[in-house]
């Protein structure tokens, strides 16, 4: 499976595995917004774009093909299958305009439940019958301009989704190389019930950053395993007494803790460690700002932080493995 590391501008060591996923850009109303944006991540290092028919609007697909138009040779790209592309994108933008000016007013959990509830209205899920699937591909691959795609996720599907003729169309792109490699993207639970089921064919295996102790049955296979949302988890954890208990007792606690009080150096460090995490895949980040874009890349190509990651993922490893530790506690 192709996937390409940042680059790091020097010529020197090679690149850190972290990946621009493009979900964000629905809080961008303009088109050339953001291929603004993608083209930002593009020149900040970015070489591995996530994206699925539904992101930014329905436009993430075109987006892409836009702000990459000239180096789809340089850069791998990652699309899903199992959600629709938006019905009512048009209106669905107009309405999101309209409620802007609200967004400042709400708690982020109560905006972000409610965007992924719209969104789910608009795209609807587990569509994994071969007509769909095969619908799907043909219309991201006239979206993103593109005779291939480097991997296909199935968005949040199940076991039971698997039947024979939607596996035998799957194994039927791979074979004519408009998708170069299979995954998924679904829970942790189904991820791994998928891994030992049917593991030997699905290559990528993307899934929200678990701190701690990885599952071995996703590398059973040498499958490639892509982690989103590391940021945005590992603060939640910060907060939760047995991980402040653990750093307060590693010998690095107190620049553990002097970042983690700082939540720009905290979401910093949680890249940095997540990272340097040893999985066999990447990592991915994402931003509605170039700014913040660039800022990933300054954060794993400067290295300030690249001791105090370690630290961290020490903390987290100990507490996994301390008897009675479980998924639920540290993820």
């Amino acid at each position: 499976m192709r996937l390409f590391p940042i680059e790091t501008g020097s010529g020197g060591e090679p690149g850190a595995r972290i990946g621009f996923g493009c979900a964000s850009l629905g809080d961008l109303l303009d088109f050339s917004a953001k291929c603004k944006v993608i083209e930002a991540a593009y020149e900040a290092g970015f070489r591995h774009f996530d994206v699925a028919p539904s992101y930014a609007h329905g436009e993430g697909e075109a987006a892409l093909a836009t702000a990459l138009a000239g180096v789809r040779d340089r850069v791998s790209i990652v699309t899903k299958a199992g959600i629709a592309h938006p019905k009512a994108a048009g209106t669905m933008k107009k309405l999101r305009r309209l409620a802007s000016p609200i967004k400042a007013l709400l708690p982020a959990a109560v905006w972000g439940a409610a965007r992924r509830n719209a969104s789910r209205l608009n795209a609807p899920e587990g569509r994994f019958n071969p007509e769909q699937i095969e619908a799907s591909v043909t219309e991201s691959l006239r979206r993103l301009q593109s005779d291939s795609i480097d991997a296909l996720l199935l968005h949040e599907v199940i076991t039971g989704d698997l039947a024979p003729d939607t596996l035998a169309t799957l194994d039927g792109l791979v074979a004519r190389g408009v998708v170069r490699a299979l995954g998924t993207g679904t829970s942790m639970a189904e991820t791994a019930r998928i891994a030992e089921t049917h593991g030997a064919r699905f290559q990528a295996y993307q899934l929200n950053h678990y701190w701690g102790a990885w599952m071995p049955a996703l590398a059973t296979h040498g499958a490639t395993v892509i982690t989103h949302r590391c940021i945005r988890t590992g603060l939640e954890l910060l907060v939760a007494p047995a991980v402040r208990q653990q750093i307060a007792a590693h010998p690095e606690a107190r620049a553990l803790q002097a970042a983690c009080a700082d939540k720009r150096r905290a979401g910093s460090l949680m890249l940095m460690a997540a990272a340097q995490a040893e999985l066999p895949g990447m990592v991915l980040v994402s931003s509605s700002k170039a700014e913040r874009a660039r800022q990933f890349v300054e954060t794993i190509r400067g290295g300030e932080m690249a001791a105090l990651g370690r630290a961290l993922n020490e903390c987290f490893d100990t507490l996994a493995k301390r008897p009675g530790a479980t998924e639920a506690a540290i993820s």
